[in-house]
């Protein structure tokens, strides 16, 4: 899933504060899903010039200096963690951290305009906020990697083609709900949303593991891949040194 330049492109949003009161804290972008979805949803918001980013290399994950490095930002001793200044304190947790950006930024429109979709929007990010275990375990997210061979054995593993199967209903139930703008945009709910950052990461490891998916899954598992601030992120991410064996596979 390499983004790109021609892509799909959420509106462009003015930002509603001053730049430096935000600052992202991220870990690794090649391995950190959870620091991708609150990034993508940041950087659709505000632009690349409205917020700090700061990346905690996490290759010494579980040390205890790792975890007094982390702690410097976060309570959790986890990634993302974003620090309003302005405010004067930290909002943890992706998806908190995405309400909290949809607040600051409302003319970016991060959730759908209308209450019942705004609801169904909800709820396939609180689902995948919590769900997929299995999927998680064995298909860990490496945006440097092109691909691996097809039948890559984690697919295989118990659970995980029902996390897929339940995905790819997630998302047909979104492209397909009557009030989402279909026709209008590529997305999940027609524009760019928090539910689309919350699944970006997937369409990351569906880009790298290449499981068999149904034609909706597919295009838009295009739309995420075409768009050029992942494709920003992906490319960061290859400049990165630090190396975790265990997604290195």
């Amino acid at each position: 899933c390499n983004g790109g330049a021609a892509g799909a492109r959420a509106p462009a949003a003015a930002p509603a504060v001053l730049p430096g009161r935000l600052t992202l804290v991220v870990g690794n972008k090649a391995y950190s899903s959870w620091s991708l979805r609150a990034w993508l949803a940041l950087r659709i918001a505000a632009g690349r010039e409205g917020f700090v980013e700061h990346v905690v290399a996490l290759a010494g994950a579980g040390s205890d200096a790792q975890r007094a490095e982390l702690l410097k930002f976060s309570p959790t001793g986890k990634v993302p963690a974003l620090f309003d200044a302005e405010a004067g304190f930290t909002i943890w947790e992706s998806l908190a951290i995405c309400e909290y950006i949809a607040d600051l930024f409302p003319e970016a429109k991060l959730w759908p305009s209308d209450p019942a979709v705004r609801g169904l929007a909800r709820a396939v990010s609180s689902e995948m906020h919590s769900g997929f275990a299995k999927l998680r375990e064995a298909l860990p997210m490496n945006v440097r990697r092109e691909g691996v061979p097809v039948n890559f054995v984690g697919l295989r593993k118990p659970g995980v083609g029902e996390d897929i199967a339940r995905i790819c209903e997630i998302w047909r139930t979104c492209l397909e709900c009557e009030y989402s703008g279909r026709g209008k945009g590529p997305f999940l709910f027609g524009h760019f949303t928090i539910a689309d950052a919350m699944f970006a990461p997937v369409v990351s490891r569906f880009a790298t593991y290449q499981p068999s998916l149904p034609k909706h899954a597919d295009r838009y598992c295009a739309a995420i891949c075409r768009m050029p601030e992942l494709g920003e992120w992906v490319q960061e991410a290859r400049l990165e040194k630090a190396k975790i064996d265990q997604y290195e596979f």
